[in-house]
C-alpha cells in the first residue's frame, strides 16, 4: 500500500513539473511573456552578469567624492586655522580695564587679576588716596593693589593692607 501512495506522490509531481515547463514561452520566459508580468531570464542574465561591474563602478565614484571632500574639508579648515593664526586671540591678548574714581584715582587691571583682589577693590579706600598725593593715583594689582602718586615732585607708592584696611607706605622697588 506504501508502494502505491509513493507512485501516486511521485505521479503528482511529474505533473506538477510537466505543467510548470509547459508555462515557458519560446522567448524563456514564464508566465506567459513580458506583457503578462513573466520573468525575462535574458534580463536576468545580464542583469547579473553586469552587478559586480555596476558595483566596482559605483565603489570608485564613491571613493572620488570622498577623497574630493576630505581635500576640500582639509582646505577649509587649513585656511580657517590660518586665518585665526593671524588675527591674536583673546586668550593671548591681555585685556586691560581702567576704572576712575571719584576721588580721581584711575585703577588699572588685566584679565590676569586674581577674584580675591577683584574682592579687594570694594573696600578699599580710595578717597584716602587723595589726601597723601598732590597728583592722582594710579593704583594697580602687583601681588597686592598697589597706589602710585606723587606729592611735591616726589613719587610715592602705597600698598593697601587689607587686615588694617589702609593705605601703608611701600618703599619703591
Amino acid at each position: 500500500m506504501r508502494d502505491d501512495r509513493d507512485h501516486a506522490s511521485g505521479a503528482a509531481a511529474g505533473e506538477e513539473l510537466e505543467a510548470r515547463s509547459e508555462g515557458l514561452s519560446p522567448g524563456g520566459t514564464v508566465g506567459g511573456g513580458m506583457g503578462a508580468g513573466g520573468i525575462d531570464w535574458g534580463t536576468v542574465t545580464v542583469t547579473m552578469a553586469l552587478a559586480p561591474f555596476v558595483q566596482a563602478v559605483a565603489s570608485s565614484f564613491g571613493s572620488k567624492l570622498a577623497g574630493t571632500i576630505d581635500a576640500v574639508t582639509r582646505t577649509v579648515v587649513a585656511r580657517f586655522l590660518r586665518r585665526q593664526g593671524a588675527q591674536p586671540s583673546l586668550s593671548r591678548r591681555r585685556v586691560e580695564i581702567t576704572l576712575t574714581a571719584d576721588s580721581g584715582a584711575r585703577i588699572l587691571f588685566s584679565d590676569g587679576v586674581p577674584a580675591e583682589a577683584l574682592a579687594q577693590l570694594v573696600a578699599m579706600d580710595l578717597g584716602a588716596l587723595g589726601e597723601l598725593g598732590d597728583s592722582p593715583a594710579t593704583v594697580t594689582w602687583d601681588r597686592a593693589w598697589c597706589a602710585a602718586l606723587s606729592n611735591g615732585g616726589t613719587e610715592l607708592r602705597f600698598e593697601w593692607n587689607t587686615l588694617a584696611g589702609a593705605w601703608c607706605y611701600a618703599p619703591p622697588r
